[in-house]
């Protein structure tokens, strides 16, 4: 796999992540309007998405995602306020962004259709909404803090990437990901202002972000079926008769089952997945059922 494709596949990765953030954020808002982290995080996303986009050449992609970007804007600084209308119109571009996804997952293109219809709406939209929900006025220095943020980004919008120091070729082209607890070996590239976050962060640990790394899902299938082998060695090992004549063998042999159930477990936990990535879909299955049967 060369560096772009790797660069692709990341993106389809975290673009999705983010897509399935802002779904979940955005049904929040509706339901809680003054709910301004969810609001900032929801902009961010999207500010993500058509930055990475705009640096792989995605053109459809990153005139869509610009359009809703600036609606979100709107929302975030307070000058137009949230409705239905607006909440079903950003779901409406999540939903387009993944086809355009789905298009670049399989034809290395973001598709034939421009979504000329939905820009047009999201622009309209930006002028407000007749049954507007009002927000609350975010406090000055929420604001202030939100546009240093995006200030650098807004320059240059190719977002913060992380990469291995030492980087293994992908092995399995489109295979999935998880998330296992690790940062060793992990250097920051392309992190404006990054002097400013260590001295702010350095007293206060890890992020969330730096907290876990994607490990494709294949390689940790295979560990798994290496664990089992291992175990079915360790059982025969301990059945093994000559253990019982020399109490050094024994002691060894207790210690390597110990190790290998410890390693068996410790794998095990890593392959699993959080079962809200299921039960996270329904809100949103609901919510558009509602609006079908005109609940």
């Amino acid at each position: 796999m060369s560096e772009m494709d790797a660069a692709i596949q990341e993106f389809l990765v975290e673009s999705d992540e983010n897509l399935s953030q802002v779904e979940k954020d955005l049904l929040e808002l509706e339901s809680h309007p003054d709910g301004q982290e969810a609001l900032a995080s929801i902009f961010r996303a999207i500010h993500t998405v058509k930055g990475t986009c705009s640096f792989l050449g995605y053109s459809k992609l990153e005139s869509l995602a610009h359009t809703g970007e600036t609606l979100l804007s709107l929302l975030r600084d307070g000058d137009i306020s949230l409705s239905g209308e607006i909440t079903t119109a950003l779901l409406s571009m999540v939903d387009a962004i993944r086809k355009m996804l789905a298009c670049i997952q399989e034809s290395n293109h973001d598709g034939e259709e421009d979504f000329a219809e939905l820009k047009s709406l999201l622009t309209r939209l930006q002028k407000g909404s007749d049954a507007g929900i009002p927000m609350a006025a975010p406090a000055p220095a929420a604001i202030q803090s939100a546009q240093e943020e995006h200030s650098h980004t807004d320059e240059n919008d190719t977002p913060e990437t992380l990469v291995p120091a030492q980087a293994e070729e992908h092995s399995d082209e489109g295979a999935g990901t998880a998330e296992i607890p690790d940062l060793s070996g992990l250097r920051t590239l392309g992190n404006p202002g990054g002097d400013k976050a260590e001295k702010g962060g350095a007293s206060h640990g890890l992020s969330a972000v730096d907290s876990s790394i994607r490990v494709d899902v294949g390689l940790l299938d295979k560990l798994m079926n290496m664990v089992g082998e291992l175990v079915l060695t360790r059982n025969q090992i301990l059945q093994c008769p000559i253990l019982l004549d020399d109490p050094s063998l024994q002691t060894s042999s207790q210690r390597l089952s110990l190790i290998t159930s410890e390693l068996q477990e410790g794998i095990m936990k890593t392959r699993m997945q959080p079962i809200g990535n299921i039960f996270g879909k329904f809100p949103r299955v609901v919510r558009d059922l509602a609006l079908a049967c005109g609940k």
